[in-house]
């Protein structure tokens, strides 16, 4: 019988985390082994678009500086206070592949979630290339110096970085947002692209872009889509899954 000394714990950060968490958890008790937990932040190119985008480095620093501190509190609310998170970006397979080696992990336990980049690992062998898709992920942050919770003013800042993973060239022509307080009002934003542009994203290519969104409660949520125009004339939606817009220690 094999002998796991070490489990190496792979998470999205989704709400789904702490679930699969769990069970690493229950897993490496039977082994008798240590757990560690890795979270990859995925290096996207970014697209120049505007005075609202900020710079790719100061992108990638927040990012993972928000990556630390959800990971090393989904350690906390597992019990693994003590055990080593690593957060690490660039391609999330190859990152999966050089922690598991470096660190000797004689077991890898993924969380995957649709649309989010485990899945190109646990769908190795499943070909997932459409002709239109393009992929939507969102961090999210609340803005203490600009929101005034006596006034019911709850300001959110929340960063889009979009990726072409098809196979056809497409434009972003317009975008439609639904956002909704958890009072229950509803405001619905339509306009024209992104920060002002409407970027033509090649195959591969990504953008990243920031914006915010002001409610009147401590919580809320947003979803919407992207209209795609597609080189062939295709036009497509590109949906943006809800997300929660949440004051800290709001939630627990």
């Amino acid at each position: 019988m094999a002998v796991y000394r070490r489990v190496l714990l792979v998470v999205d950060l989704t709400d789904d985390s702490v679930a699969i968490g769990r069970k690493a958890q229950a897993l490496a008790a039977a082994l008798g082994a240590e757990v560690e937990l890795l979270h990859v932040v995925e290096f996207v190119p970014v697209e120049p678009m505007g005075e609202t985008l900020m710079p790719a480095v100061q992108i990638e620093e927040e990012l993972l500086q928000r990556a630390q501190q959800r990971l090393a509190a989904l350690a906390a609310d597992l019990g693994l206070a003590g055990s080593p998170c690593h957060v690490e970006s660039g391609n999330v397979k190859a990152e999966i592949v050089r922690v598991a080696r470096q660190r000797h992990a004689d077991l890898i336990v993924l969380g995957s979630r649709e649309r989010h980049g485990l899945s190109i690992l646990v769908n190795l062998t499943e070909d997932t290339a459409t002709e239109y898709r393009i992929r939507v992920d969102v961090e999210t942050s609340y803005l203490d110096e600009q929101s005034d919770p006596r006034q019911s003013r709850y300001v959110f800042a929340y960063t889009i970085t979009v990726r072409n993973e098809g196979q056809v060239p497409a434009r972003l022509m317009t975008r439609h947002w639904v956002i909704t307080d958890a009072n229950g009002k509803v405001e619905e934003v339509r306009g024209d692209g992104v920060v002002g542009e409407q970027p033509y994203l090649k195959p591969g290519q990504g953008f990243r872009y920031s914006s915010g969104a002001v409610i009147e409660t401590p919580v809320g949520t947003m979803q919407g889509s992207y209209q795609m125009l597609a080189d062939d004339g295709a036009q497509f939606d590109a949906p943006i899954e809800p997300f929660r817009l949440a004051m800290p220690g709001i939630l627990q």
